[in-house]
């Protein structure tokens, strides 16, 4: 296919990241974006490989049966909702393929487990507790600052009011963060901070430019309806309806067949090991972040958890040392992991493969990296996988939450 032909494509699959997904009569594979399963569009070739060519849709012929019209006026520009033209049930079964498709494909996985049934995100729009809008001048030399989201190009910033994705309260804060004291101080900065706005478990809602000031440096959040302190500028998880049935499943996957140690790895501030709550006798959290460590440290003293031992420093450096520490106790000891998007450094996956873990319940927000991860850790005489449940954590978008179960054969 020649960039600037014109074709005739019917959409048969959506692929993991939201294009869709066609194939020609001669064996062409085509990704089209915006488009969803059964879709009949004319499109025009915009690139074309060796292996595939990419298209983008000029004219929709024929809608197929779960497209529905995007809510936001900005879809279609902005580079975050690449699913609002197709409506959540379907969004859910389609990530549901994407992941036993990277599993089988990525992972080379022969033998993967049933999906455990997803509960979808109860509200689709308005879920997330918190927005980072990037400050950017309309023109060079400008004196004004606007706030907004980068557009499809990843480079491109546009002006932003209100994200139909960030609940009511969120949203309400924007206008008037950007017309404070601290917003026209930020104009005089020759770098601007960015705005972050972050609402809590208890209704407090924050603003702030840059890192989080000191007079709001803790927020409380939830695990299992314990309050537990996470610092204003952190981490935590963007849905908190969805972020309760996360900590659910940690905490039944660990009862099931509970051990006495406990390596929480990439802690940040304890979610994971505070869902599993008392059970183990003993258990470290490893964290790199000095502030995160600290929560996690408060946290486990607050719900009355001892016998932890807080690691500071890189999981990739951290736990060889504790694996060789623990020795014959690791058959005893469960570990969790919760990396962040690029997943587990290749040295540390290698050294998990050759492990002796009783368990190892890995988290995920990136389901490829995830399967990166897995294809190989999992084999015939090591760990296999026996569970996996899939979290409608992020509607509208691209991504999903993964959890995955690894036992020794």
């Amino acid at each position: 296919m020649q960039p600037g032909a014109e074709v005739e494509l019917t959409i048969g699959d959506v692929a993991f990241g939201g294009d869709g997904v066609s194939r020609t009569s001669d064996g062409c594979v085509v990704f089209v974006p915006s488009t969803t399963i059964g879709d009949s569009v004319r499109a025009e070739v915009v690139s074309s490989h060796r292996h595939f060519s990419r298209a983008v849709v000029r004219e929709l012929l024929t809608p197929g049966p779960g497209r529905c019209e995007p809510a936001c006026p900005f879809y279609g520009r902005c580079g975050g909702c690449r699913y609002q033209h197709i409506d959540h049930a379907t969004q859910v079964e389609l990530k549901k393929g994407q992941l036993l498709e990277l599993l089988r494909r990525v992972g080379r996985l022969g033998s993967v487990p049933d999906v455990d049934p997803i509960v979808p995100c109860p509200t689709p729009f308005g879920y997330r507790n918190r927005l980072r809008l990037q400050a950017f001048r309309p023109t060079a030399g400008d004196d004004r600052l606007e706030y907004g989201f980068c557009e499809l190009d990843n480079e491109t910033l546009f002006p932003v009011d209100k994200c139909p994705l960030a609940s009511a309260e969120v949203n309400a804060v924007l206008a008037p963060a950007q017309r404070s004291n601290w917003a026209r101080k930020n104009t005089t900065r020759p770098h601007p901070f960015d705005l972050s706005v972050r609402r809590d478990s208890t209704g407090r809602t924050v603003f702030f430019f840059g890192r989080a000031p000191r007079a709001f440096t803790w927020l409380t959040e939830s695990v299992l309806g314990n309050p537990v302190r996470v610092p204003a500028g952190g981490f935590w998880q963007t849905n908190p309806a969805v972020a309760e049935s996360l900590f659910k499943t940690v905490s039944e996957w660990f009862s099931a067949a509970p051990t006495p140690y406990l390596i929480d790895a990439y802690s940040g501030v304890g979610a994971l090991s505070l869902a599993v709550g008392g059970a183990a006798k003993r258990r470290w959290l490893i964290e790199r972040d000095p502030g995160a460590a600290e929560a996690a440290s408060h946290n486990h003293t607050e719900l009355g958890i001892s016998s932890v031992t807080s690691m500071h420093g890189a999981t990739e450096k951290v736990l060889p040392g504790l694996m060789s520490q623990l020795g014959e106790r690791l058959t005893e000891t469960t570990l969790l992991l919760d990396p962040p998007r690029s997943g587990c450094a290749g040295r540390l996956v290698e050294g998990l493969a050759a492990s002796s873990f009783a368990r190892i319940l890995y988290v995920s927000c990136n389901p490829a990296t995830l399967a990166r991860d897995l294809g190989k850790m999992v084999s015939e005489d090591g760990y296999r996988l026996r569970r996996l449940a899939l979290f409608d954590m992020f509607p509208q978008t691209a991504h999903f939450e993964v959890a995955a179960l690894l036992e020794r054969s």
